[in-house]
């Protein structure tokens, strides 16, 4: 590999007789007789549709409902008394913290976030 190489991550791909087809085809179709870079042109514009897995949430809503309740308790307080401390807006600032992280742990339970990675995406591979 050339030291100036800009593009240092390499991935395989294999297809069958069929999908090859209809690569060239499509190639053909836009004038395109480099593969890499049709792969490239095809993988970065693409418009990506996401799939929504269906999941359990009770866990997750029944959490998000309990911090909810705090958070609108932690409201009417502040209205009936027309003051915020000091430690209201912490605990507001500790509650949204709470969701964050039960999302953001959800998201990646869904997704498999951080599961099956082989290697750091910045880390150039010779194929995969």
């Amino acid at each position: 590999m050339s030291a100036n190489r800009e593009r240092i991550v390499r991935k395989q791909m294999y297809f069958s007789a069929v999908e090859w087809a209809g690569i060239v085809r499509r190639m053909r179709t836009i004038g395109s007789r480099n593969f890499s870079q049709f792969a490239r042109d095809a993988l970065l514009s693409v418009n990506i549709i996401v799939s929504h897995k269906e999941a359990n949430n009770r866990a997750l809503i029944s959490a998000l409902g309990r911090i909810g309740n705090n958070l609108n308790q932690i409201a009417r307080q502040v209205n009936t008394d027309q003051v915020v401390t000091l430690s209201i807006v912490h605990r507001c600032l500790e509650l949204m913290e709470e969701i964050y992280q039960l999302i953001r742990e959800d998201m990646e339970e869904r997704s498999g976030y951080g599961q099956g990675l082989e290697t750091d995406p910045s880390e150039p591979t010779r194929s995969g």
